[in-house]
This record gives structure tokens, sequence and C-alpha cells, in this order.
């Protein structure tokens, strides 16, 4: 499934596996990302991209990919922020 917003999204739940968010500015996820999210699709090098819980498969802002790391450490009980 995907989520295109033109502008900042704010999602209250869980990004799983094989679903993807994409926002024009930023994208905010109360809950864990463990899929795809592009924030600042449209050109906005400035977006950022934040979650509860941050195991994405892919975290993209403007044309910037990073991919999921191989190994992740314990979860913290702070949200956590690309930018």
């Amino acid at each position: 499934q995907v989520l295109q917003v033109k502008g900042d999204l704010l999602l209250i739940g869980d990004v799983n596996p094989g679903g993807t968010v994409i926002a024009g500015g930023n994208i905010f996820i109360m809950g864990a990302l463990r899929g795809t999210a592009h924030a600042g699709f449209n050109g906005n090098k400035e977006a950022v991209i934040a979650a509860s819980i941050m195991k994405p498969m892919q975290l993209r802002i403007c044309s910037i990919m990073n991919r999921a790391p191989d190994h992740y450490g314990e979860e913290g009980n702070e949200m956590e922020c690309a930018y």
C-alpha cells in the first residue's frame, strides 16, 4: 500500500514491510516504521523523517536514498529522526 500527500504527513500507526509513505514535506510516524518512507519527494532537501520505532526497509529524503542496516540495535524509548 502507498500513502502519498503533497505536504507534511503525521501518521498515527505503523508502516509495515511492503507499505510506503510519501510526502512533499516532513514525515512523522507515531508508531513503527518498518516499510519505506520518502520525505521531500518534490525536491525539499530540508525534509525530515521521524518515527517512534525506526526500522525501515528504505529511507528517502529528496533524491537521497538509504537502505536498512544489516542489524538493528536495541529499541529505546526515544523518537528517532533522519534528516
